[in-house]
């Protein structure tokens, strides 16, 4: 049960005007510049929106406007003013509710709770999509505005908006999805898997770099043993041999400026080696090519007598190029090459080796190294197992691909159930509506909702012969018709279904400009079927235009005209004439 009861405009004179609703329709009329596209975006102002007023002239004397909703029995009262961080938030029968001025974050935060659904709902919701969606969000759910009237292919409004677009895929696929338990399992194991994958990555890093620094104070010290994980006790063997070894003369020092001549010599061969694998690999994709070109020719001229005359040259050709490709070379060099960088890398580690060991370090710098050693093979060292590591990293990459496959598949039964509502809403205004009556004078006619692109469609189903064909028309007032069965169709289901953070209301503006006299009475059927679907207590409309609710044939619940009243418009206290 949902239902806005009043909305009180104050202006800076302690001026007050209010306006009254009901459950059901609440409609107002005015002409061009009366306000009603301003009361339209003012309503959004009021649940949240950004929508900065203070320098529109409809709100120039304006101090502050305050809302009276109720929700589930509980009456709230919400006040807004120019400034979007002094706001007010109070339940209506707590007393001096201007005393408690909250900012704009917190005054979403507390709409947030009002319409939000049960929290397990939020954390599905949540676990779905990967970060927090509030009901602001889902207000594109709640406005129709006059300039994307007519639109069917991603067809809410707001969606142009591209706040709202990023999000309106995954909203959709979570609204039109049956695996949700299983998606929620996935997400579970799917996060203790990071998370052991994380802390052994960490581990696994960590003992990288304690092997690396080991290693290295090793080969400063001149010890050529290599730690491994495993070998602690042989490196603390060898620790201890040189903490005994007396100082040696240098004479036996190896030359290394010839190891160092060594090593740029294996580096300039392996260059030139480098270079001729890849001319070798070069010439045989060109004849690789040249074959495809000649064996394409010979399958075009096999069947042609007076090409007969090519064939055998062509044989001949393709005959000499099998010859000319042959990998034995190329898989000779990278042996070659293989070989020739092992040793280079050899030598490299020689050249570090021998120029640590023959390196002067003083009596309190070897015992500076020695003592750090010590300390880290003394940290705790934990054996990894790779293979479990890989195990549980290809679990996470099976379990991303079972998720995408889950989140992205479609709940048929219920594509169905809306398609078929919006298609009743359509078919309700046949008697009244020539556009519709046409529609429905092709037998199969049906309105059929395509959540891929979020678009509706007009088909005729083949029942006969278990078959559908797309019906293409092009009146904007017929789309039109078809977006508005849309949205109400959309808050029908998740009224129903009460699992999304929804205001359970629609507000529309200037509705009727797609329509001609006997066509816009279309609206007031519609409305009327929607009535038969859900009750007035549980969605309310708000409708903004230039015509009245009769001529559209609605049976409005509450109807005002906004310029009755001595009235300027939509805020009384603006004054147009003044300025």
């Amino acid at each position: 049960m949902f239902k806005i009861l009043n909305l009180n405009l104050i202006n800076v004179n302690k001026e007050e005007y209010t306006y009254s609703f009901k459950a059901g329709i609440n409609f107002f009329k005015g002409k061009n510049d009366s306000g009603k596209t301003e009361f339209y975006k003012f309503i959004d102002f009021m649940f949240g929106s950004s929508y900065d007023i203070s320098n529109i002239p409809w709100y120039e004397n304006l101090e502050k406007a305050v809302m009276v909703f109720q929700k589930d029995g509980i009456k709230y009262k919400i006040v807004r003013t120019k400034n979007s961080n002094i706001n007010y938030f109070d339940y209506i029968d707590e007393p001096n509710y201007d005393n408690n001025e909250i900012d704009f974050e917190e005054y979403k935060a507390k709409l947030m709770a009002v319409f939000s659904p049960n929290e397990k709902n939020l954390r599905e919701l949540r676990a779905f999509i990967d970060e927090d969606i509030t009901y602001r969000t889902f207000t594109l759910f709640n406005f129709l505005g006059e300039t994307r009237q007519g639109v069917v292919n991603d067809f809410f409004d707001k969606s142009h908006e591209i706040k709202y677009a990023l999000k309106l895929d995954s909203i959709l696929n979570f609204i039109f999805n049956k695996n949700l338990e299983a998606i929620n399992q996935l997400k579970i194991e799917f996060n203790s898997l990071t998370s052991d994958v994380n802390k052994i990555q960490a581990e696994l890093e960590s003992n990288n770099f304690i092997r690396k620094r080991i290693n290295g104070l090793l080969l400063q010290l001149g010890v050529k043993k290599i730690f491994n994980g495993k070998n602690s006790s042989d490196i603390y063997m060898e620790i201890e041999k040189f903490e005994k070894m007396e100082e040696k003369p240098t004479n036996d020092k190896v030359d290394l400026s010839s190891l160092e001549i060594y090593y740029n010599t294996l580096s300039e061969q392996i260059n030139e080696y480098d270079k001729i694998i890849q001319d070798s690999k070069q010439i045989e994709n060109d004849n690789r090519n040249r074959e495809s070109l000649l064996r394409n020719l010979q399958e075009l001229v096999r069947d042609k007598k007076d090409y007969q005359y090519l064939i055998n040259p062509i044989i001949s050709t393709l005959n000499e190029l099998e010859n000319s490709i042959s990998f034995s070379r190329y898989v000779r060099q990278d042996e070659v090459v293989k070989k020739l960088k092992e040793q280079k890398n050899d030598v490299k580690d020689e050249i570090q080796r021998q120029s640590s060991k023959f390196k002067m370090y003083s009596f309190n710098e070897k015992t500076e190294k020695i003592v750090i050693l010590k300390d880290l093979l003394g940290q705790k060292n934990n054996e990894i197992d790779l293979e479990d590591l890989e195990k549980k990293k290809r679990r996470i990459k099976d379990i991303r691909y079972e998720l995408k496959k889950l989140q992205n598949s479609e709940d048929k039964e219920k594509l169905n159930k809306i398609s078929n509502l919006m298609t009743t809403l359509y078919k309700s205004s046949k008697e009244i509506s020539t556009i519709s009556k046409t529609d429905f004078n092709n037998e199969g006619f049906h309105l059929e909702y395509i959540k891929k692109g979020n678009s509706i469609q007009t088909i005729i189903f083949d029942e006969l012969n278990d078959k559908k064909d797309r019906y293409y028309i092009g009146s904007m007032a017929r789309h039109t018709m078809m977006q508005l069965c849309g949205y109400l169709s959309f808050l029908v289901m998740m009224i129903k279904e009460d699992r999304y953070p929804l205001i359970p209301f629609l507000v529309l503006d200037h509705i009727s400009k797609q329509f001609d006299k006997e066509n816009g009475k279309a609206i007031g059927s519609i409305l009327a079927e929607l009535y038969k679907n859900i009750d007035k207590e549980d969605l309310q409309i708000f409708i903004f235009d230039d015509e009245t609710c009769e001529n559209l044939n609605i049976s409005a619940d509450y109807s005002e005209n906004l310029l009755l009243n001595n009235k300027t418009g939509f805020v009384p206290f603006y004054k147009p004439e003044l300025k």
